[in-house]
């Protein structure tokens, strides 16, 4: 998922409507309580505005809840 995703930004210029997008990669954690841990890092430290993955079922539930709390726009794989 991080090549296409990273290949994606690549050929727009890391631009969307013309402002810049920065890429924050988190590996993914298999367990639930681990990927609950990495999206608050991202979203309380990293600050960031949106969040592509949750690859697996039980970490997707695990970690839904938290972005919809805290309003961050999710895109989850298929």
């Amino acid at each position: 998922m991080t090549d296409g995703f990273t290949l994606f930004w690549e050929e727009v210029g890391y631009k969307v409507a013309g402002r810049e997008v920065k890429v924050s990669v988190q590996d993914s954690d298999p367990e639930p309580s681990g990927a609950l841990t990495k999206v608050r890092l991202l979203v309380e430290q990293e600050k960031v505005h949106t969040v592509a993955g949750g690859l697996l079922a039980a970490t997707g539930y695990a970690i839904a809840p938290y972005l919809e709390q805290n309003r961050i726009p999710t895109v989850y794989p298929v």
